[in-house]
């Protein structure tokens, strides 16, 4: 990731340029413009005319010129006004290099027309004030009016396609220049050391946003573009219709906007050379290719120097070797289109900025060889990047793969010589992969750098932003970094969403790395969106650090490892977040009040998380811990969310429900383990069919006359917790169905009893404890169920109960008391697991014939079974023989009763229970046996 460090008060150019906002390439993907008419538009933009009273050109004597290429080279003559001839020796003058280089004497000089190209031709002319540029002007050097002090106003040409580096830089008198064209390819920094406040900046209408961008600063509309007819005749090509190639061109326009037929035939590819020049006779500086070429054959454009803005159009599928080779170009787009790269095919151009489309699958031998780029983007779709194809690249600074893995490379992809790595190292120092990529794939590309032989202290490989973020800080932002902490501080703004910076400059002018959010920084901002930098150094969001905001959002890197207390309590509009693998530590109410987050997800394991973290957060349906996660209390006040991983270990469980003193119901926390919680989904009845007291939240009395009762859950806003003494009892109305919400923690006594209409009660509250006689001689009473488990039953809770014929009490169950079940309605076999059964629990049973008792049971009171007539097998799950004392009190009318061991129970088991039952006059030998 490409990270400008930045002073705390920053321009707004600047930190758009920090926010990796890359130069707009140029497109022609519309048809090429014509010349226009004055019917057609009116309002160009024009310059002053220029009244200046011009001599007669100067004695060609007076220059050193090469005739071979028509460039003027130097200037020997004293005149303070120059008017350069357009010939000498009767040979068009085409060019002007350093013929004015240093003068300190001129101070006017107008350019001839036919003059195309002028490089560095007015270098620190420091009194020069005029100067004149012809309409055939298409190329301005670097440095051409560099220092040119006294310079007061300047009219780019509409002809003009190319602006070099430094070429106005200094131009201190410089007040206004005019572009009357379409925005030319500027090649960096053009104006450093100009006053903003002091030149305006005339263009079109149709251009002010992309040299306004171009030359980072604002621009002033004055009228429409003035345009360049660059279609050239049919006659200026030799073209193959057959093959719809372009085997020549045979012009000499400095610009050309292909046609995309010619003849009336599509033209679909370039030749081999067909625009190829010797060196230094290139007089092409711009060429538009229409969306019909698909290929552009080899050494299409070799030996043109100057070329340099090259618009390629979608449709374009192969660029063949050497087809761009030591040419000019400064800024290109290629379309998604292209699959195929020739060898060579861009070596030694100046263009800093260059992004490979996806699509494209091999980066070939040398295809950047000695070329300036600065900048590279190479998609995931490359897999293999060949030879030379980055050797020699002396200005490379930054690599983006848009991969989570690197392409096939080896050290001489970046180096013609092995030996070139250690006295001629290129100069990457930052590498991107994909903004997904994991921290071990991070390391895996790190490592092949390093095997590539470069320093580890000299390049780091980063993982892209998301391509989705929100822009940094604007320029309206204040904020306050800490230089020992290297903390973010504090934060003044209207900014409602951004992506925090990689680093800020401090005080000494030393670029630090943000590691952090201090406490409280948007603590009740309006900030909604917040995405940490993909700097693998912030590390920390403070205690406090969005408290009370409107975030609605945050994007956590997997560089953050301490996530503070309370950091996002009370953001209410939160509604997710995910907890990247690298956080060890959430502390205490950290997601406190967050009551419209619903989904909480941790991607990695061994967390410690502070007390009340998640409290208060209604909408959060589930919890669910990684292994290993430690607490210090319990996380949130509705505990039935809490889940863990599938990952975690028995003891972890353990430690979990007992640190967060989970609730005796909730056993099942695995992520696979079914619900232990389960919350009614029924409609509750009219809340004015109850008698309610607020005060203690019980459920005094039922008025109503449904066939179906639903208690709610609240009633008049407070939260039912508990079924009053009496509340059904003797009710002889029409309610035959009872649901009982998860709110409910305990009924009282005689709740139900002598209610002779009641046929079923489904309880969804994990009960404490059922009241005395609850439900006795509730003589319809066919079904009973507790969903969420009981803890404690009271005696006789279920007694006299004669259509009860079965039912489901859990697994928490501790004890059976006294009566419980006597008199009911069991038939058939019956199962018994509970550790403690109380006197008479079940006695009276007549119709159960078969007994299962499993293993939990430690105890059985007199008379538990008293009365089953009809029992003749009794199931023992575990043969312990403390269940079988005071046998005869237990089973009295039986005397074919069959108790039936485990097949696997010892010897030394059974041996003592035949002891036991012997000695109570029973018939050991005939009644015990294994199953």
């Amino acid at each position: 990731m490409k990270k400008t460090l930045l002073p705390l008060l920053l321009c707004l150019f600047l930190l758009l340029s920090a926010c990796g906002k890359k130069p707009t390439a140029e497109s022609a993907d519309t048809p090429a413009p014509s010349e226009q008419s004055p019917e057609a538009k009116k309002d160009f933009i024009t310059a002053e005319p220029d009244t200046y009273e011009w001599p007669a050109a100067a004695k060609e004597k007076e220059f050193q010129f090469n005739e071979e290429t028509g460039t003027i080279e130097k200037y020997f003559g004293n005149d303070k006004v120059v008017v350069i001839p357009d010939k000498i020796n009767s040979v068009p003058v085409l060019a002007i290099e350093s013929a004015f280089d240093q003068n300190n004497t001129v101070t006017h000089v107008k350019v001839p027309e036919g003059v195309i190209r002028i490089d560095r031709a007015f270098y620190f002319c420091t009194r020069l004030t005029h100067v004149s540029l012809p309409e055939s002007l298409a190329y301005i050097g670097a440095f051409t009016f560099f220092s040119n002090e006294s310079l007061e106003k300047l009219v780019i040409p509409k002809t003009v396609v190319f602006i070099g580096s430094h070429a106005f830089d200094f131009c201190n008198s410089l007040s206004k220049i005019t572009f009357l064209g379409e925005t030319p390819c500027i090649d960096g920094k053009v104006m450093e050391g100009l006053d903003k406040n002091e030149i305006q900046i005339l263009v079109a209408d149709e251009e002010q946003e992309k040299i306004s961008e171009a030359l980072g600063r604002a621009c002033i509309a004055k009228g429409a573009v003035n345009l360049v007819d660059r279609v050239p005749t049919d006659s200026d090509f030799d073209f193959d219709a057959a093959s719809g190639t372009i085997k020549a061109y045979k012009g000499n326009m400095t610009a050309v906007s292909l046609p995309s037929e010619i003849g009336g035939k599509a033209v679909t590819a370039i030749g081999e050379g067909a625009f190829a020049t010797e060196f230094g006779k290139s007089r092409l500086f711009r060429i538009d290719i229409p969306g019909s070429v698909k290929s552009i054959g080899e050494k299409s454009f070799k030996g043109n120097t100057l070329l340099s803005v090259v618009n390629f159009s979608e449709g374009l599928e192969s660029i063949e070797k050497e087809a761009f080779i030591y040419t000019g170009i400064c800024k290109f787009s290629l379309p998604k289109t292209v699959k195929n790269l020739g060898e060579s095919a861009f070596s030694g151009i100046p263009a800093e900025d260059i992004e490979i489309p996806e699509g494209v699958a091999v980066l070939p031998e040398n295809l950047f060889n000695s070329s300036k780029v600065v900048n590279l983007t190479i998609p995931a779709s490359v897999t293999e990047i060949k030879d030379g194809a980055l050797a020699n690249c002396s200005s490379l600074d930054y690599l983006v793969f848009g991969g989570k893995a690197l392409p096939q490379m080896t050290l001489a992809t970046f180096y013609v010589k092995p030996e070139y790595a250690k006295t001629s190292p290129l100069p990457i120092s930052d590498i991107d992969i994909a903004w997904d990529a994991s921290r071990e794939e991070a390391k895996a590309a790190t490592q092949t750098f390093l095997d590539f032989e470069f320093k580890a202290d000299s390049f780091y490989v980063w993982r892209s932003n998301r391509p989705d973020v929100a822009s940094f800080p604007t320029a309206d932002d204040k904020l306050s970094f800490d230089s020992t902490s290297k903390l973010v501080t504090a934060f003044e703004g209207k900014s409602t969403e951004m992506t925090m910076y990689y680093n800020f400059t401090d005080s000494n002018g030393q670029k630090q790395n943000i590691v952090g959010l201090s406490d409280n920084v948007f603590a009740g901002s309006n900030i909604s969106k917040f995405y940490v930098p993909h700097s693998d150094k912030f590390t920390t969001i403070g205690n406090g650090a969005f408290s009370g905001s409107k975030l609605s959002y945050i994007d956590l890197f997997d560089s953050v490892e301490n996530i503070g207390a309370a950091a996002f309590k009370d953001c209410t509009e939160l509604k997710d977040i995910v907890i990247p693998a690298s956080v060890a530590q959430i502390g205490s109410d950290a997601f406190a009040g967050c009551t419209k987050l619903e989904s909480v997800k941790f991607l990695g394991a061994e967390v410690n998380i502070g007390a009340g973290a998640f409290s208060s957060c209604p909408a959060l349906k589930q919890l669910v811990l990684p292994e290993r996660t430690t607490v210090e209390g319990a996380l949130t006040d509705n505990p039935a969310i809490i889940k863990v991983a599938d990952a975690a270990t028995d003891e972890e469980v353990a430690y979990l429900r007992q640190t967060m003193a989970l609730p005796w119901y909730l056993t099942k926390l695995r992520v696979s383990d079914e619900a232990s919680f389960v919350t009614m989904s029924e409609k509750a009845s009219p809340e004015a069919d109850f008698e309610f007291n607020a005060e203690k939240g019980m459920v005094m009395k039922y008025t109503g006359d449904d066939e179906t009762v639903v208690i709610p859950k609240e009633i008049g806003g407070i939260k039912v917790v508990s079924l009053g003494d009496y509340l059904f009892a003797s009710h002889d109305r029409n309610a035959k169905k009872v649901i009982i919400p998860e709110t409910v923690t305990a009924i009282g006594n005689f709740a139900f009893s002598q209610t002779m209409i009641i046929e079923s009660i489904i309880c969804y509250g994990p009960i404490e404890e059922v009241g005395n006689a609850a439900f006795e001689n509730c003589k319809n009473l066919s079904e009973i169920k507790f969903v969420n488990g009981i803890k404690a039953l009271g005696d006789r809770c279920f007694s006299f109960c004669e259509n009860l014929k079965s039912f489901d009490l859990g697994e928490h169950l501790e004890e059976i008391p006294q009566g419980a079940f006597q008199r009911c309605g069991f038939s058939g076999a019956l199962s018994v697991d509970v550790p403690i059964i109380g006197g008479r629990a079940f006695a009276q049973n007549a119709a159960v014939t078969e007994l299962h008792l499993g293993s939990r049971i430690e105890k059985v009171d007199v008379g538990a079974f008293q009365g089953m007539s009809a029992l003749t097998k009794v199931y023992v799950t575990d043969a312990n023989p403390a269940i079988f004392e005071n046998f005869t009190s237990k089973f009295d009318k039986n005397p074919k009763l069959k108790i039936i061991l485990p097949a696997e129970a010892a010897d030394a088991e059974v041996q003592a229970i035949s002891i036991m039952l012997t000695a109570l006059g029973l018939p050991a030998d005939e009644m015990v046996s294994r199953g």
